[in-house]
């Protein structure tokens, strides 16, 4: 049986092998240190002296001793944990390299979850997108939006991908492929029947963007 201390220096110590410092409830459980009851004062204590942060429900960082005040050292792998779905809009558009800037606000795309928080100078976003969630591919430790589900998420909602001005060069920068365009015609074809406003700025930005022939051929 682990006093006080000992017990939060053996969940720092097991905490520390986990990918990035990242552990959920149900992992430090399976170390079996102690009773569930006992486990969860522990981390309540841990998170409120900052030895360890709360990032979501269940989910927790052991922050080096020698750094209190630290963020996971991957906070897309971090977001991704968190809040579950897809790296998406803004996010997606920096991982397939198609802006250069850095996101300080980290993006996921969820089924139904629509949350933000803060963490430190970090922002993260999950965004519910519903049925619209789907489209991705994996990328390391990482599961993204493809190219294409990426243009059309942020054609969807281009505030997250700094307005219809960043979704232009962003297809700029993309230069999809014959495949591409067909994937991203299936989800304009899926979620976007009849014309209305997403229509009037799928024109806007591929106009703008020179791909006037592709939405002549797509959409007349």
């Amino acid at each position: 049986m682990f006093n006080k201390v000992s017990l939060e220096r053996r969940v720092l110590s097991l905490a520390g092998r986990a990918k990035h410092g990242i552990f959920s409830f149900g992992e430090a459980k399976s170390w079996r240190l102690c009773s569930e009851g006992t486990l969860r004062v522990t981390l309540a204590r841990m998170a409120r002296k900052g030895s360890v942060a709360r990032l979501a429900q269940g989910l927790y960082f052991a922050r080096p001793i020698e750094q209190p005040g630290a963020l996971p050292d991957d906070v897309f792998y971090a977001a991704q944990l968190a809040f579950g779905g897809y790296l998406a809009f803004a996010t997606a558009l920096y991982l397939h390299r198609l802006v250069g800037e850095y996101p300080f606000t980290v993006f996921v795309a969820t089924g139904n979850k629509s949350v933000s928080t803060q963490w430190g100078a970090v922002e993260v976003k999950a965004v519910a997108l519903r049925s619209r969630a789907v489209g991705v591919i994996r990328m390391g430790d990482y599961v993204v939006s493809t190219r294409a589900k990426t243009l059309y998420d942020c054609l969807h909602l281009p505030e997250y991908a700094g307005g219809v001005k960043g979704v232009v060069n962003a297809f700029k920068n993309a230069r999809l492929s014959e495949g591409e365009w067909m994937e991203f015609w299936r989800y304009v074809g899926s979620f976007e029947e009849g014309g209305g406003v997403f229509r009037l700025r799928l024109r806007q930005v591929l106009l703008a963007a020179g791909f006037g022939k592709e939405l002549r051929k797509n959409v007349g």
